[in-house]
């Protein structure tokens, strides 16, 4: 199978000592197999997580 991954990062504090973040990630892929009908299967999926601390 080949493919890319992209993600990327936001964090940011606030005045009271907590933080928060936000992750987002991006998924594809391609792989190639003659047993299904055009030959190739593609794959994607997105993420998104949010994570905040106090």
């Amino acid at each position: 199978m080949s493919g890319f991954n992209i993600g990327n990062t936001f964090s940011q504090r606030n005045i009271f000592g907590g933080s928060e973040q936000l992750e987002v990630k991006l998924r594809y892929g391609v792989l190639f197999d003659p047993r299904l009908a055009g030959g190739f299967r593609v794959r994607y999926s997105i993420m998104i997580f949010r994570r905040v601390s106090i």
